[in-house]
């Protein structure tokens, strides 16, 4: 379907032009302008220096957008493991930290519960700061 679609946008494409081109008498003669003329010679070297600054410009966006990309996505990566490993310890101390007989935690619990988030956090912050200078 997409090779169709495509097959015909050029086609439709390429007679439209040829039907306007046939339609108007003006552009018949349309042509490029003289080089030699004193105001275009001054125009066309703006027009080949604007190409080329174009084109620098088309390749050193398109490489930095491509490593930035690349650069995301292991960030994004990175973040989404270090966040599993995190909820992981996190689960481990919860699920095996002790409890009373009524299932809530004891007091010793919840306060090894509360520093070893503290360190978790702490940890976090110093990993990223690691990555990041």
């Amino acid at each position: 379907w997409s090779k169709r679609s495509a097959v015909l946008t050029m086609t439709v494409q390429a007679v439209m032009i040829a039907w306007i081109r046939a339609a108007d008498p003006l552009l018949q003669g349309l042509s490029a302008p003289d080089a030699s003329h004193r105001l275009i010679a001054p125009l066309l070297a703006l027009s080949t220096g604007w190409n080329y600054i174009l084109t620098l410009a088309t390749f050193v966006t398109t490489f930095f957008v491509g490593h930035s990309h690349t650069f995301w996505r292991g960030s994004y990566k990175l973040a989404r493991v270090v966040q599993g490993r995190i909820n992981d310890l996190g689960l481990l101390c919860a699920a095996h930290a002790q409890r009373g007989p009524d299932g809530r935690l004891t007091t010793e619990a919840a306060v090894l519960l509360q520093d070893v988030t503290r360190e978790l956090r702490l940890a976090h912050v110093l990993f990223w700061s690691d990555v990041c200078y």
